[in-house]
C-alpha cells in the first residue's frame, strides 16, 4: 500500500485554499452574545463580525436559529451579508437576500453564495474593511424575536 498523507484532503475547488471565518454571537434569547439587539420592526438592523485577520476574499454566508424562530405574521425577515468598505465609507451588499427566516429549520444552516454579478474588487476585505449582516423586516410588528441567531461569513485567505 503507497503511503498515504497525514492530513485532510480538500475538496475540488479548494485544493490548496486555506479558509478562514467571521461569526456574530449568538443574537436573541437571554444570552444575547456580543450585545446584540433584537430586530427592529420596519427597519434593518445591522449586526457586525468584524474583519477577516489577513487580506481574504468573501465566499458565502451561513445562517441558523438555534433556539427560536422568528414569527412575523405581517411581514418577512430577510438577511443579507454586507463588506463595509473602509475605503469608500460604504456598505456593499455580497449576497442576495436570503429566504425568509421564519422559513427556517430549527438547528439546520442555510448556506447563500455570494452575487455573481460582484466584482472580485467588491468580495476582497483589506485593511479596515468589516462584515455586517443586515436583518430586514418589512412589517408593523414582529411577533416572536428569534431567538439562538449566529451568522456566519465564509472568507478565502488571498495572503
Amino acid at each position: 500500500m503507497p503511503n498515504q498523507p497525514n492530513y485532510p484532503i480538500q475538496k475540488n475547488g479548494y485544493m490548496g485554499v486555506q479558509r478562514t471565518f467571521l461569526q456574530t454571537g449568538q443574537i436573541g434569547g437571554t444570552n444575547m452574545l456580543g450585545g446584540a439587539t433584537a430586530i427592529t420592526a420596519n427597519n434593518t438592523t445591522i449586526f457586525r463580525a468584524g474583519s477577516p485577520p489577513c487580506r481574504a476574499m468573501f465566499n458565502s454566508m451561513t445562517t441558523t436559529i438555534g433556539v427560536t424562530l422568528p414569527v412575523d405574521n405581517d411581514g418577512t425577515l430577510t438577511v443579507t451579508a454586507y463588506k463595509y468598505d473602509a475605503s469608500a465609507n460604504a456598505a456593499v451588499a455580497l449576497t442576495a437576500a436570503s429566504s425568509n427566516l421564519e422559513g427556517l429549520v430549527l438547528r439546520e444552516a442555510l448556506r447563500t453564495q455570494y452575487l455573481s454579478t460582484a466584482s472580485a474588487a467588491t468580495l476582497t476585505f483589506d485593511a479596515g474593511d468589516t462584515l455586517e449582516f443586515h436583518v430586514i423586516s418589512n412589517s408593523a410588528a414582529i411577533d416572536t424575536q428569534p431567538a439562538g441567531v449566529v451568522f456566519v461569513g465564509e472568507f478565502l485567505v488571498l495572503e
